[in-house]
Order: structure tokens, then C-alpha cells, then sequence
């Protein structure tokens, strides 16, 4: 495994942490400044770098925002070293995408734990990119169902039948289902398969961007147009354009896109000519359009001059066993070998309503393998537990929960969590009173009760780990380590 660190902190800091790390056989590399620093991570020479939040300064906002511009860069995991004073900032960098936080000053305890995990997860991210790009270079349909699947055979045979033409075709399907990659499959079978292929998700662009966006602009046709800018239909000549969640496409650009289709001829915004265009029209939406353009909702004239052909893509917890088969094949595709999940983890998938489709499975087949790493054996459990309605994925606040100790007076948590923090803890409570209110010879106030569970919840949730549940609770490791002593059974 590479093990190359940049430390970006002040000179003092950086060797102290170089010296533990370089007995360890990483190489690292140091960095006294956040520009630096910037330009070793845009790189991409590291695999992991710790960065100081007070880089630059002291004042909180500048901090922030330099842990962001590292994120930003997406190269490699960041973990963030802050002060025990900052320590109130260590839930927006966790949320804005930093692998971890550590306390100054940084132990060899501490931080060579959680330097081989981030490594580790580092690996499998980068391995996680590289089959993205290469099923990135799969146009077809593939990711959308085995080839043996009765749905993939239907999908072959209607793109055949489509593809050769120039008619228009209506794909529709909920969210996540494949629309763009069966738009790709029919351009790519076509004549046209040598041309661009361009997309516009209609509802992503404001009411008044979308002319623009379709048509092109001159020079000065608007404020900020400074210089012109070809429209879409001009970039896919030759090629396809794929509209995107038609209905949600404005009713008067729906006027002067059906002028397009039916004269072939666009005109910039700004501009007084007309410019021919050659190109296929591709649309998709997860809508129900014929019951909009019954309501007047959509243009009746437009609908049925882009509904010459339809391609009905069922949402994925219609189909049976092609959930399990597409589950292993992204595993495969993003491991390099074939798995074969558990009998139990087939189960859940299949009973998962999956209202994501594709895109929601692929998403949690991406975070199991990533949440696992090198332990394969664990696989098979965090992908099960992404198919719970209320399961979140993991967070770098959030530790492997162990056995807490039994006690007398434990806590029977509900079963089932609710899906919101807030309801959770609502939950949490009335069970935390409800225990209260049967031991009657308790002379422990409510608040003292509820904050000696926090507290003993906490520590055992996060492995003994006191600067872990210090965080997880809010609260400082002073304020924690308190609390902890008073109610720490001896």
C-alpha cells in the first residue's frame, strides 16, 4: 500500500509528526503554507494529507474555508488537526467532507489508528474512481440489467428498433432508472454514433437560462454575455441532443421548441439570422405527461410531436433478481473479481423498495465497499445495512459500535430507528424517561439520569476512544472526561 503523507502545520508541529510517521516507513512530505500545500494535493502526489486548520489563522471563518479548498480538490482524504479550542468546528468539517479531526497534539497513539484506516479507504476510493471511468466508457446498457434479464432483452429489442431512424423517442422511467443510458444506447446504435452526444437536464437551469442554453447568445445579447456562445442544438449537430425531464421544461420555451423540431432551424438569442441544424432529439421524464398536457400543464402539439416512439423502464423493485446480479456485477466492476453475496444480503436487497432505482444501488454498493476496505468479510454487512429505510451512511464521527457493558439499569433501545435525527432522538428520550420512571428508588435527578446515559452511550459507541465521544456529543474532551470520571463505574 502507498503511504505518502503530507503535514501541513506550522515547522514545530510537522516534525513532531514527521518523526513519528517516518519511524513508521511513510514518506512524508512537509508544507509550511496553505498554497503550498494546495499545490502538492492538486498534484495528486499523496495519498492522504493532514492539515492544520490553522494554517493561515486563527479566525474560524478563514479556517473553514481552507479545509474546503483541500476537500475541494478531491485528490486525496483530508484529516484535519484543530486545537482543543476549535474543537466546536469539527461537526462542519466531519459534514463538509474531512475523513476525521484530531486534537493537538496529535499522539502516535491516535493518529496511526486512524491513518492505516484512512489509508485504507483511500485505496479502495481511488479503485472506486478508476471503475467509474471505465464504466464511464460503457455507453451501453449494461449497468442497467444482466444480459440474461427478461427487462435488458425487451430494452435491446426497442433500441434496434429505434436506433436506425431519426424519429423522436420518449424514454420514461422514475429517478435513477437509466434514462441517460438508454438515450446513450440508441445514439451510439445509430447512424449518428460518430457525432456528439449532448444532454440538458431541463429542470436544472432557471426559466429565463433555458432559451440561451438551447439556442446560443451573441456577444452583448444580454448582461454577462460576453462573448458568443453556441446553443446546445448547434454543439450536437450531427450528433443527438438528449432533453432531460422534459416536463419540467417552461410552457413558453415549449412554443419555440416545437418550432425547432418542426423547421430544423434555431436562432441565437440576439440574433436576427437562422442557423439550419441537424441533429436527433432524444427526451426523457419521470413525469406523467399525457396527464399534463390533459391539464394544460404541457403543450399537447409538443407532446405528441416528441411520443412518436416510447421506451418504458420499470423502477428496479419490479424486476426481481436483477437487483442481486446488478449488485454483483458493480462489485465486480469496482473490485476486479467476481463475489458471490450471502443468501441473507440477496434477501434484503430483494426486499428494499430501492426508490433510487440504478442510481441508488450503485450509490450503496460504492459505500459498503468503501466502508469494508481490504475486509471482504464485511462486505455483506454494510451492504445490508444500506438497504434499512432509516440506515445512514457512516460518517467519520461515527465509530464501529461495540457491546456497551450490561448494567442493571440499562437502556432497551427501540429496535427500529426513526428516519429523522430529530425523531431519533425524540425516541431516544421517551425511552431514556420511560426507564427512569420504573426505577422508583433511584434518587438520581431526570437530567443527571439522561446525561450519565449520554455519556456512557457515547464512550462505549466510540470504542473508549474519549476525544471520539467528546465530538459525537458536542461537547469538549475536558467537560467529557469530567463527566465521564463521575459516572464510570469503578
Amino acid at each position: 500500500m502507498s503511504k505518502h503523507i503530507l503535514i501541513a502545520d506550522t515547522l514545530q508541529a510537522s516534525y513532531a509528526i514527521k518523526l513519528i510517521l517516518t519511524r513508521e516507513g511513510f514518506q512524508v512530505t512537509l508544507a509550511s503554507s496553505s498554497e503550498e500545500a494546495l499545490a502538492i494535493v492538486q498534484r495528486g502526489d499523496v495519498d492522504l494529507a493532514l492539515v492544520a486548520f490553522d494554517l493561515d489563522s486563527d479566525d474560524e471563518t478563514r479556517g473553514l474555508a481552507l479545509i474546503n479548498r483541500f476537500i475541494a480538490l478531491q485528490s486525496c482524504p483530508i484529516i484535519a488537526t484543530v486545537e482543543e479550542h476549535q474543537a466546536e468546528v469539527t461537526r462542519e468539517l466531519i459534514r463538509n467532507g474531512a475523513m476525521e479531526c484530531l486534537l493537538k497534539p496529535v499522539t502516535r497513539e491516535l493518529l496511526l489508528p486512524i491513518l492505516h484506516t484512512a489509508l485504507e479507504r483511500s485505496q479502495v476510493i481511488r479503485r472506486l474512481a478508476a471503475a467509474r471511468h471505465r464504466q464511464g466508457e460503457k455507453y451501453g446498457i449494461e449497468q442497467l440489467a444482466p444480459s440474461s434479464s427478461p427487462f435488458m432483452q425487451q430494452i435491446r429489442l426497442r433500441i434496434r428498433q429505434v436506433a436506425p431512424s431519426d424519429v423522436s423517442v420518449m424514454i420514461l422511467g422514475e429517478s435513477g432508472t437509466g434514462k441517460e443510458m438508454v438515450a446513450r444506447a440508441i445514439h451510439m446504435e445509430s447512424p449518428r454514433k460518430d457525432g456528439p452526444f449532448v444532454a440538458l437536464n431541463c429542470g436544472a437551469l432557471p426559466a429565463d437560462l433555458v432559451e440561451a442554453e438551447l439556442f446560443g447568445h451573441e456577444r452583448g445579447a444580454f448582461t454577462g454575455a460576453v462573448q458568443t456562445r453556441l446553443g446546445l442544438f448547434e454543439q450536437a449537430q450531427g450528433g443527438t441532443l438528449f432533453l432531460d425531464e422534459i416536463g419540467d421544461m417552461p410552457l413558453p420555451m415549449q412554443v419555440k421548441l416545437l418550432r425547432v423540431l418542426e423547421e430544423r432551424k434555431v436562432t441565437r438569442v440576439g440574433a436576427r439570422g437562422e442557423i439550419d441544424i441537424d441533429c436527433r432529439v432524444l427526451c426523457a421524464t419521470h413525469a406523467h405527461l399525457a396527464d399534463q398536457a390533459a391539464d394544460g400543464r404541457f403543450r399537447k402539439d409538443l407532446y405528441y410531436r416528441l411520443q412518436v416512439m416510447q421506451i418504458d423502464l420499470p423502477p428496479l423493485r419490479e424486476r426481481g433478481d436483477d437487483v442481486v446480479h446488478l449488485a454483483e456485477s458493480f462489485i465486480e466492476d469496482f473490485m476486479g473479481h467476481p463475489v458471490r453475496l450471502q443468501e441473507s444480503t440477496r434477501d434484503a436487497l430483494r426486499r428494499h423498495p430501492w426508490p433510487g432505482n440504478v442510481r441508488e444501488l450503485r450509490n450503496a454498493v460504492e459505500r459498503a465497499i468503501v466502508l469494508a476496505g481490504s475486509r471482504l468479510t464485511e462486505l455483506d454487512r454494510h451492504l445490508v445495512e444500506q438497504c434499512r429505510p432509516t440506515s445512514s451512511s457512516s460518517s467519520a464521527l461515527r465509530a464501529t459500535p461495540t457491546q456497551a457493558p450490561t448494567r442493571p439499569d440499562a437502556v432497551a433501545l427501540p429496535s427500529a430507528a426513526p428516519r429523522s435525527a430529530d425523531d431519533q432522538l425524540a425516541q431516544l428520550l421517551d425511552a431514556l424517561l420511560d426507564a427512569r420512571a420504573r426505577d422508583d428508588s433511584s434518587q438520581e435527578s431526570v437530567l443527571d439520569f439522561l446525561e450519565r446515559h449520554a455519556i456512557l452511550a457515547a464512550y462505549a459507541r466510540c470504542s473508549q476512544n474519549k476525544a471520539r465521544a467528546a465530538r459525537l456529543l458536542g461537547i469538549e474532551r475536558k467537560a467529557f472526561e469530567r463527566r465521564l470520571a463521575r459516572y464510570l463505574p469503578e
